[in-house]
C-alpha cells in the first residue's frame, strides 16, 4: 500500500514541480518585459528636458510590476537598475562639463619687459622759458608750442624785440601799451586779449585759464591772469596785477609750479607780492616787470628792493632761458632770477631768414642781392634815352 501510494505521489509531485517551473519562467519572461518597458522610457526621460507626469506614472507602475513578479534580493543588476526611482524633475542633470574657472595670472607673466640692458624710452616732458626783457615771457613746449605773453610795444619801453620770432598762442593781460606788442610776432599767430579770455581756453593742444582781475585797488582797470598747463606743470603768468587776490581768484588759479610775479609794480607792496606767491604754492618765482635802464617812462620797482625782503631764496640763474620738467622742480620756494635777453646773441627761437634770390652764401652770411637769375654779376646799363 505505502509502495503503491508512493507511486502514485511521485508523479503528481513532479507535475506539481514542472507547473512551478513554468510559473517562474513566464515571471522570468514577464519582468525581461518589463525591463524592455521601462529601459527606452528612461531614456526618453534622460533625452527630454522635461519628465511628464504621464511618464511618470508609468514608470512606477512598471516598478510596481517587477518587484511582484520577483523579489528584491534574487533581482540581477540590470533588474535593480530599472528600479531607480524616477522623480518628477523639472530641470534634469545637464551632461555639459561645467566651465573650468580661469586661473589667477600675475602681472609679470604678461607685461613685455623689456630686454636687459635697454630701458624704455620715456616721453620728453621739458619745458623752455625765455625772458625777452619787461614782461614778455616766452614758453615753448615739449610738442613745440610756442606760447607768447605780454609781448611788448615799440613805443614805451627800449629793450629790442626779437627779430622773425614765430609764436602759435600770443596772450595779452591788459591792454596797456606795454603788453600790446602781438602784432611784431612772425607768423600771424591767434592773440588772446584781456576782458575776452576770461575762463578755459583750448588752444593746440595746450589747457589754458584766464582769470579776471584788476590793474590797481580802484577795480577800474581789468587785468588777466593766465594760468597754463604744460608737461605735467602749472604756469602762472600774474600780467600787470595790481590787488591781493581774493578767495574766488586763488581757487580759480590753483597751485603755481612756475609763478611769473610782477614784481616791479608799485600798486603792490614786497609784503603782499611775496603773500601772493606763498598763496598760490608757487615753487618757482621768476621776477618780471621791475625797473631796468630799458624801462622808459613806467614807474616801476626795482627788482633789489623785492629781493630785500629775503623772504625766498635767490638761485641767479645768469642766463636769460632755461629748461624745466616737473623732476626738476625746487622743493622749497625758489626765486629764479633770469638774465637780460642779449639781442647781439643768436636767437634759437627765431625763425630763419629767407635765402635772398642771389642764394646764400657758404659762409652763412647774406650775399649782397643780384639778378633774378641767381648769380652775382653786375647789372646790365640802363637803355639810353630815346633808344
Amino acid at each position: 500500500m505505502d509502495n503503491s501510494l508512493r507511486m502514485v505521489t511521485t508523479p503528481a509531485t513532479g507535475g506539481r514541480c514542472a507547473v512551478a517551473t513554468l510559473t517562474l519562467a513566464m515571471a522570468v519572461l514577464a519582468l525581461a518585459a518589463a525591463v524592455l518597458l521601462a529601459a527606452p522610457a528612461a531614456v526618453r526621460a534622460a533625452d527630454k528636458p522635461e519628465t511628464t507626469t504621464r511618464e511618470v506614472k508609468k514608470a512606477k507602475a512598471v516598478k510596481e510590476e517587477v518587484k511582484k513578479a520577483k523579489p528584491m534580493g534574487k533581482l540581477t543588476e540590470d533588474e535593480k537598475r530599472a528600479l531607480i526611482p524616477v522623480t518628477d524633475a523639472r530641470a534634469p542633470a545637464s551632461t555639459v562639463a561645467p566651465p573650468t574657472r580661469a586661473l589667477p595670472v600675475a602681472r609679470e607673466d604678461v607685461e613685455i619687459k623689456p630686454k636687459k640692458g635697454k630701458k624704455r624710452p620715456s616721453l620728453p616732458t621739458i619745458s623752455r622759458i625765455k625772458w625777452y626783457g619787461h614782461a614778455f615771457m616766452y614758453l615753448t613746449s615739449s610738442t613745440g608750442v610756442r606760447v607768447a605773453i605780454d609781448p611788448f610795444g615799440a613805443n614805451v619801453v627800449t629793450y629790442p624785440f626779437p627779430i622773425r620770432l614765430p609764436a602759435d598762442i600770443v596772450l595779452v593781460s591788459s591792454l596797456a601799451d606795454d603788453r600790446e606788442g602781438g602784432e611784431q610776432l612772425f607768423g600771424n599767430p591767434p592773440v588772446y586779449r584781456a576782458n575776452v579770455s576770461i575762463g578755459r581756453i583750448r588752444a593746440n593742444g595746450l589747457d589754458l585759464k584766464g582769470v579776471q582781475s584788476f590793474c590797481d585797488v580802484t577795480r577800474k582797470v581789468t587785468n588777466t591772469i593766465y594760468v597754463l598747463r604744460m608737461d605735467g606743470m602749472t604756469f602762472v603768468h600774474l600780467g600787470n596785477l595790481g590787488q591781493v587776490l581774493d578767495a574766488r581768484q586763488r581757487e580759480e588759479i590753483g597751485t603755481a609750479d612756475v609763478l611769473f610775479l610782477n614784481a616791479g609794480t608799485l600798486q603792490l607792496t614786497v609784503e603782499q607780492l611775496n603773500r601772493i606767491a606763498l598763496d598760490l604754492g608757487a615753487r618757482i618765482i621768476i621776477p618780471i616787470a621791475c625797473k631796468t635802464s630799458k624801462s622808459g617812462p613806467l614807474l616801476l620797482r626795482p627788482v633789489d628792493e623785492f629781493l630785500h625782503a629775503k623772504v625766498f631764496p635767490v638761485q641767479n640763474i645768469g642766463v636769460s632761458e632755461l629748461t624745466l620738467s616737473p623732476a626738476s622742480l625746487p622743493t622749497t620756494p625758489t626765486i629764479y632770477l633770469l638774465k637780460e635777453h642779449n639781442p647781439d646773441a643768436a636767437d634759437p627761437n627765431a625763425a630763419p631768414a629767407p635765402a635772398p634770390a642771389g642764394g646764400e652764401a657758404t659762409d652763412g652770411t647774406l650775399p649782397a642781392p643780384g639778378p633774378a637769375g641767381g648769380e652775382n654779376k653786375p647789372a646790365a646799363p640802363p637803355p639810353a634815352p630815346g633808344t
